[in-house]
C-alpha cells in the first residue's frame, strides 16, 4: 500500500510548527510595535479599509497580535472603525488622514507590504532544520522507497545522489506524472531509520 503525500510531509510540517510556533503576542513576534503598526498602515492604504480578520490574514498574524497595534493606532488618530454596512457582518478599519499621511512616510523609508517579517535568528533556525546535511544516502534505501513503482534504475541512483548532496533538487515533468509523489518517496528514504 503507498503512502499518501500527506503521510510524508503531515510529521514535516508538525515538525516546523514544532521549531517555529506562531506568536501569540506582539512580543513573540520579535517586531518593535512601530515597525508593525506602520506595515498595518501601509496595508491599509493599500487596501482602502479592511477588516481585522484581512489584515491578520496579510500580515499573517493572529488577532490577539493585532488588536494592540490597532488599539494604538485608534488612540493616535490614525485609525477608525468604520460603521457596518447592512450586508457586511464585521467592523472595518479605515485610516485617517493622519493615518495616510503615517503610511506614505511608511512607504517612503520602506516599499516592503507584505507579512509581518520574522527575527533572523528565527528564519535560520527553521532554515537549517529543512536543510537536507550532506551525508550518505544507501542505494538500498531508495531503492526500497521507490520499490512498488516501475522506474529505471539509473533514475533512481540519480535521485539518491541529488538528495545526498543535500542541494536543492529539481524535479520537472507534465502536470500528473507524479513528481510530487516522487519527492515525497525520496523524504521517506531519507527519513527512514538505517
Amino acid at each position: 500500500m503507498r503512502p499518501l503525500v500527506a503521510d510524508v510531509i503531515g510529521p514535516v510540517l508538525t515538525r516546523l510548527t514544532t521549531l517555529a510556533p506562531r506568536p501569540t503576542s506582539l512580543e513573540s513576534t520579535g517586531l518593535s510595535p512601530e515597525p508593525a503598526a506602520d506595515l498595518a498602515l501601509k496595508h491599509l492604504l493599500r487596501a482602502g479599509s479592511l477588516t481585522l480578520a484581512s489584515l491578520c490574514d496579510r500580515l499573517g498574524l493572529l488577532g490577539p497580535v493585532i488588536e494592540p497595534i490597532v488599539q494604538f493606532l485608534r488612540q493616535e488618530s490614525r485609525l477608525q472603525l468604520q460603521a457596518r454596512a447592512s450586508f457586511d457582518k464585521e467592523v472595518r478599519l479605515t485610516l485617517t488622514d493622519r493615518g495616510r499621511q503615517g503610511a506614505q512616510e511608511a512607504f517612503k523609508i520602506c516599499g516592503y507590504l507584505g507579512p509581518a517579517p520574522v527575527p533572523i535568528g528565527n528564519y535560520e533556525h527553521v532554515a537549517r532544520a529543512q536543510t537536507v546535511p550532506r551525508r550518505g544516502l544507501a542505494r538500498a534505501k531508495v531503492s526500497h522507497a521507490y520499490r512498488d513503482i516501475i522506474m529505471a534504475e539509473e533514475l533512481c541512483d540519480r535521485l539518491g545522489v541529488a538528495m545526498a548532496s543535500g542541494r536543492a533538487i529539481f524535479i520537472h515533468g507534465p502536470a500528473g506524472s507524479g513528481k510530487t509523489y516522487i519527492a515525497s518517496r525520496l523524504i521517506a528514504a531519507l527519513s527512514a531509520k538505517s
